[in-house]
C-alpha cells in the first residue's frame, strides 16, 4: 500500500513540474511519422504449435483459446499472426521485432495509405 502511495505522489509531483508543462506538441511528428509505420500480417504453415512455458493446468482457460487461434492448433493448419514494423529507408527496409516474422511462409505489409 505505501508503495503504491508513494507511485502516485511521484506520479502527481511529475505531472506538476515545469519539465511536464514544456513538453511540445507531438502532433507535427506524429502526422509526419505515420505514413512510416506499417502493419504485417503472417502466415506459417504446417507449423507445430510452441508450448508455453508454464502447464496448460495453470493457463486461464480464456487465454489458453486466444494462444491456441493465434498460433493455430497442432494439427499442422497455418497459423496467422499479426504485428508492426516501420519503413527505415527510402529504398524500402522495414524494421519489426523478430517474434513477428518469426518462422513466417508468406509475410504481408500493409501501409496506412493502402
Amino acid at each position: 500500500m505505501l508503495k503504491k502511495f508513494i507511485f502516485v505522489t511521484a506520479l502527481f509531483l511529475v505531472t506538476l513540474s515545469p519539465a511536464y508543462a514544456q513538453l511540445p506538441d507531438f502532433t507535427d511528428l506524429v502526422e509526419a511519422a505515420s505514413p512510416a509505420v506499417v502493419k504485417i500480417n503472417t502466415l506459417s504453415r504446417g507449423q507445430q504449435q510452441r508450448s508455453p512455458q508454464m502447464p496448460q493446468d495453470q493457463i486461464p482457460e480464456r487465454l489458453r483459446e486466444l494462444f491456441e487461434q493465434r498460433q493455430g492448433p497442432q494439427t499442422g493448419r497455418p497459423a496467422r499472426s499479426m504485428g508492426s514494423g516501420f519503413v527505415i529507408s527510402d529504398d524500402g527496409y522495414i524494421l519489426t521485432n523478430h517474434h513477428v516474422v518469426d518462422e513466417a511462409d508468406e509475410i504481408q505489409v500493409l501501409f496506412s495509405d493502402e
